[in-house]
């Protein structure tokens, strides 16, 4: 089944932008919205920003996409990606593909068709530059904005087979538009407002329009290794892509120069910032880190885990341990893919010992 807003969990040189035509939402005042309509499958992306300072002693920051995000999972292997061992700012987004109703009411009387280029028909994906006309554009949805839209696919129930069942507002048949409103004045908590539209089908000529290829944000380790050790923000012991000669002076400060363009930040959210990643830690240190915080009665910590599954694990008791974080379906699906309990056979001698204090004695003694 593709993702859609249901399955979201909204908490380099930047090629993508120049790969789609990104929509930029209207600032808008009093009544004003953004009217748009989803289309298609939704990616993900999480970005780092760099903060420094230029050789002209100017305050800045750059992106680098984050190495370790899987954009379907939504799940980040911190300890493959160097500016999260590097414990940098992180940001996430949405990306869409989505029709914006002022184009498509707005259609010049000349509008050429993609029937007038063969060239584009014959392709599965809409480009950057293409001629013919379309309404369809990429929307770039922060997470708190996702939030929100993720709200309004519980409002948006049909009855379909006898059962009432809340779809997608992206799904052809039972979408629906949505209003988004944008005030570049409002704290970055407040500044999107997303609120629900009426239910619209697709017409046949809306399922005609080609849609842009998400699948362009790519992180590229290297370089972000490279830039993060000139930095002196990572250790040239944690470099897993690159060798040291490879890398100028780490005392060198990066400037503008260095960089063909230095896209602009994003003034949709603030910085969040990453999560704790354990990757210093040893296995001795995981383990001390589990029992300390009395971790070991929300997870099933066993001696046949990798130091990695132990990382997840504890990202996982740590939730559990919060009566009032929200389940993702992440953990649920990391929690049964680790569920092995070593040398116990069955669940039922396992659920037995409610402290699990066997099982850490023995991972620890392993």
């Amino acid at each position: 089944m593709p993702k859609s807003w249901k399955d979201t969990k909204p908490n380099t040189k930047n090629d993508w932008r120049d790969a789609v035509d990104l929509y930029k939402f209207k600032n808008c005042t009093d009544l004003e919205f953004n009217h748009i309509r989803l289309l298609g499958p939704i990616t993900s992306a999480t970005i780092h920003w760099i903060e420094i300072i230029t050789k002209d002693q100017k305050k800045t920051s750059f992106p680098i996409i984050c190495c370790g995000y899987d954009p379907e999972t939504e799940f980040t292997n911190e300890s493959i990606c160097p500016a999260c061992i590097a414990k940098t700012k992180t940001q996430k987004f949405y990306l869409q593909n989505a029709i914006i109703r002022h184009f498509q009411e707005d259609k010049p009387a000349n509008a050429q068709s993609i029937n007038d280029y063969p060239e584009e028909l014959a392709v599965q994906f809409r480009k950057k530059g293409d001629k013919s006309w379309s309404p369809v554009r990429v929307v770039k949805i922060t997470s708190t904005t996702g939030s929100k839209l993720k709200d309004i696919v519980s409002l948006n129930k049909h009855n379909i087979q006898g059962k009432n069942v809340s779809m997608d507002i992206s799904d052809p048949k039972y979408g629906m538009d949505v209003f988004i409103k944008f005030n570049k004045d409002e704290t970055a908590a407040n500044m999107y407002n997303a609120q629900r539209g009426n239910p619209t089908p697709l017409t046949d000529e809306e399922k005609l329009y080609k849609l842009f290829n998400l699948d362009v944000v790519k992180p590229d380790p290297e370089k972000a290794e490279k830039d993060l050790l000139r930095l002196g923000l990572l250790k040239p012991s944690r470099a897993q892509y690159t060798k040291p000669e490879d890398v100028k002076d780490p005392n060198d400060v990066l400037s503008l120069d260095d960089r063909e363009e230095l896209p602009p930040t994003l003034e949709d959210e603030t910085f969040e910032n990453s999560t704790p990643s354990f990757v210093d830690m040893d296995r001795k240190e995981l383990i001390t880190y589990v029992k300390e915080n009395g971790l070991a009665k929300f997870y099933k910590f066993t001696n046949k885990l990798t130091d990695e599954q132990i990382r997840e694990g504890i990202k996982i008791a740590e939730k559990k341990k919060n009566p009032n974080a929200e389940a993702s379906s992440d953990s649920t699906k990391a929690e049964e893919e680790l569920s092995c309990f070593g040398e116990y056979d069955g669940k039922a001698k396992c659920l037995s010992c409610k402290l699990r204090t066997k099982c850490l004695e023995k991972l620890e003694g392993n």
